[in-house]
């Protein structure tokens, strides 16, 4: 399916009977990359991804890459009460 896709082939959808899925964080990722060079986080995350790929290829997986950078904020209880959401 990835082949195809990379070539600009329609590909049909799929159904499967059953998946799995699996999620996966780095915990104190904020403080590793903080205290590295980018190219240390580079290779940190690179050498980290291929250990990933090794395991996963001996099983019949699809792989999907996303990432979430999640932002916190804080607001005060007038704040909320008094005002909508906002995202940004």
């Amino acid at each position: 399916m990835a082949e195809k896709l990379k070539a600009g082939t329609h590909v049909e959808p799929e159904l499967f009977s059953e998946a799995s899925i699996y999620f996966s964080d780095i915990v104190s990722f904020t403080t590793l990359a903080s205290e590295s060079s980018p190219m240390q986080v580079v290779t940190m995350l690179n050498d980290l991804y291929l250990m990933f790929d090794t395991i996963l290829s001996k099983f019949n997986v699809y792989k999907v890459h996303f990432c979430n950078i999640t932002q916190k904020r804080n607001n005060s209880v007038d704040e909320v009460s008094n005002k909508k959401p906002r995202f940004e």
